[in-house]
């Protein structure tokens, strides 16, 4: 089994949760790099924002179906 093969098994919110995963270890790599406490500071404000809203997104779609 490769890869691929896993990740079209995922459902929705499987595969958004990995995408969240991705775009977070990406831009922390770009926050670590820059390494400014301002930086530091909006990158967790926008991570907890973002978390936030996509826990709302999914338990709203939940009770939707």
């Amino acid at each position: 089994m490769t890869p691929i093969d896993t990740v079209s098994r995922l459902d929705r919110t499987e595969r958004l949760t990995l995408g969240l995963l991705i775009g977070y270890v990406a831009t922390l790599t770009g926050v670590y790099v820059v390494d400014d406490p301002v930086v530091w500071l909006a990158w967790a404000v926008g991570a907890v924002l973002v978390a936030g809203w996509t826990m709302i997104a999914y338990n709203r779609s939940a009770t939707a179906e």
